[in-house]
This record gives structure tokens, sequence and C-alpha cells, in this order.
């Protein structure tokens, strides 16, 4: 099974000398990346990072001797090329970043406009803060943004189903494909009562013994059953991946709910051992959503204050890649569309969506990286934002 993966930055190092054939390995400081939906920092599970002392460590050999790089290209004005070029700017103050965005503006698909009263998004509304996403919170502190960050109103939080002309509550406790509370699942409308008395029997369900690669609606049909699936588990989920549930990794997905299958043997269990330590997760519904934050003004709000931080990044809008290319020593040539002459860079970041991306690296020798790009689904997404006067 192909592992989906969202992730649209990579790097892209000339290869060292003796080295046969390109390296291409995630540095790890990327560690903030917006995909075209929302906001999920993923690192292929197969690509090992760099030990802490080598990150951003870029060289180049000329003449038989080492030197650092000192002009770097970062492709993308998105959430990713501008974390990339404050990581550069931030660890190596003596590079010169130039920074290549084909719009007008800074961002990529996040956007935020008014309407009146209403603030509306075109794309992601928020991030995940917490130990197990703390990327794009730890971002937001470096560069003095953490008091503009907002949480989800407790009071509103929770999440609903539309099943046969009506709004069911997902059961307190429920969280994605994990239930930590029996009695308000047998309570549930969403479910019928051969499909609660299925899921309640999570619990008792083995884990196989041989551990194979299983899809999500592999795992959450022999654990919950095929009515919690279809019922609960695919509306949220998909609202997170928009993925084809019979292709998407759950070990790639949800890596912590095969951890806690494995670990506990029951979805259930681990829920229970979890609400014990955090009574605040007890009435939790779909998601935990005291792990979603977001800027008072709006996702723009935080493009603007990174880029703000960007004093030494040259920042080119409107000029888009439209070539790359390494010549015969180790550097790399940036052609845009603008029409100039190409532009040598020690090193280049390309912080684009896998499908431009792929397009862009067709011309490098080692195409095989621009076919696993290419190869790379992609799905249309929605957003549709709703007001309603208050009574």
């Amino acid at each position: 099974m192909r592992r989906r993966r969202k992730t649209e930055c990579f790097l892209i190092k000339p290869p060292a000398r003796g080295c046969q054939g390109p390296q291409r390995r995630c540095s790890g400081f990327i560690t903030f990346c917006a995909d075209q939906f929302g906001t999920q920092k993923r690192r292929d599970s197969r690509v090992p990072p760099l030990p802490e002392n080598q990150r951003l460590a870029y060289h180049t050999r000329v003449n038989g001797t080492t030197r650092p790089a000192t002009r770097n290209a970062v492709i993308g004005g998105g959430f990713s090329g501008l974390a990339a070029a404050h990581y550069l700017e931030k660890q190596r103050p003596d590079w010169s970043v130039v920074l290549f965005e084909a719009a007008d503006r800074l961002g990529g698909v996040v956007k935020t406009f008014r309407d009146g009263d209403y603030l509306i998004e075109r794309a992601a509304d928020n991030f995940l803060r917490g130990p197990t996403a703390p990327w794009a919170e730890q971002l937001c502190e470096q560069i003095g943004f953490a008091d503009e960050l907002m949480p989800t109103a407790e009071r509103h939080r929770g999440a609903h189903v539309y099943w046969r002309g009506r709004l069911h509550a997902v059961p307190a406790g429920f969280q994605l494909l994990a239930p930590a509370r029996m009695g308000p699942i047998l309570r549930s409308g969403l479910l019928s009562p051969l499909g609660r008395l299925r899921l309640c029997c999570e619990p008792f369900i083995r884990e196989p013994t041989v551990v194979r690669d299983e899809s999500l609606r592999e795992f959450a049909e022999r654990r919950l059953g095929r009515q919690a699936f279809e019922r609960l588990v695919q509306p949220l989920v998909s609202g997170i991946y928009t993925a084809d549930p019979d292709r998407l990794s759950v070990a790639a997905a949800l890596p912590q709910m095969v951890e806690m299958a494995r670990e506990q043997g029951s979805l259930y269990r681990a829920m229970r051992q979890r609400q014990r330590q955090s009574s605040s997760e007890r009435s939790t519904r779909g998601a935990r959503y005291s792990l979603f934050v977001a800027p008072r003004e709006g996702m723009s709000q935080l493009v603007a204050a990174l880029a703000a931080q960007l004093p030494r990044t040259e920042i080119r809008l409107q000029t888009g890649v439209r070539r790359l290319t390494q010549t015969s020593s180790p550097t790399w040539q940036v052609t845009t569309d603008s029409g100039s002459s190409p532009e040598s860079f020690d090193a280049v970041v390309v912080a684009l969506p896998a499908n431009h991306a792929a397009q862009l690296l067709t011309h490098l020798p080692h195409s095989s990286l621009a076919n696993e790009l290419a190869d790379i689904e992609h799905a249309s997404s929605v957003v549709v934002c709703l007001g309603y006067q208050e009574s």
C-alpha cells in the first residue's frame, strides 16, 4: 500500500564527493509545513533525520576545498517556504536567502478576509499544538507571536454527523476512532443496536500477531465494526485527510492509534488510561479541540508576522521558477519566468505542493524524485463558512 504523504517541502542537496546518486534526506529543520487544505507536518518514516549537529550543514566542494554555502534559494512562499527562510536566517546570519513566489502575495492557499463582521478563511483556519505536534507553536514563540494565538471556545467544542436528515452529536469521549466511554455510545441514535453492541466489543478484539500496513478502513472495521466506521470514523477523519480510506495507511495517518492498540490491546483501554491522567478529555467529542489554536485575526496574520521576521531574505513576488538545473560544479541554476538570466545558488529548498515540485524537478538527472512526487495523489476540497444570528 502506498502511503499518502501530504508534506509539501523537502530538501535538494548536491551529492557529496564520491556519493553515487543524489542525497535525499529530510534535515528536520522544516518543522512547520502546510498542505493544500490545512496545516500538517509529516516526515517519511523511511528517511532518518540528520543528527542535530548536521542540520542546515550545507557544504559545497570547489577545487578540492570545502566551504559553507552562502547563497540559498527558497522556492515557494507558503508557510513551508517562509519557515525555511526563517530558520536559514536564524541559524546562519551570514547566508543570503532569496525566496521566489509566483503569486502576488505570500501564504500560498492560506488567505483570510473579512465580510462585514465575519472573519473568513479560504483554507486552513487553525493548527495543532501539544506534545505530538509542537512545531507550529514553537515557531510562533520564536517570532514573538504566541500571545496572538487563541484556543477554541470550550462551550462550542464538539462535532456532529449528518445522518438520515438529522444532526447527531458524536458520542462524548469518542476521538477520531477511539472510544473512551461506552455509556454515551449506548445512548447514541447514530448507531443501530447491533452497531452499538459491535463497538462495545472493541476491548475484546485481539491484535494480530503478524503486523502489516493496514488501511484506515481495515483497521477501523476490525476494531470498531463497519457501522462505526461509516458513521463515526469516516466523517471525522475525511475532514482531515480528504483521502480514500481504502488507500490511506492508518500507520502513516494515525500512528498513535496503532500504537495504543498494540501496547494496550484495546483503544478503549488506552483511552481510559489517558482519561485518568487528564480529566479534560472526558467530554471530548470527535477530536481533541483543546489542541487547536488560531491567530486572533486569522491565519494571514501569522503569514504577515512570519514575513516580518525575514529582514535579510530577498522576497520576490510574482516570480515563478520555471526551471531548476544542476551545473557541472555542485551549484544550482534557477530560471524564473521573468525572462532574466539564470541565477546560481549553493543550495535550494523546494517548498511547493508535490505536483508542482514534480514538474520543476523533471529536468534533473535524478528524475526518480520527480516521479515519486508525481505519484502522490491530491484531493479537492471545498471550504464552506456559515454565519448565524445570535438568538
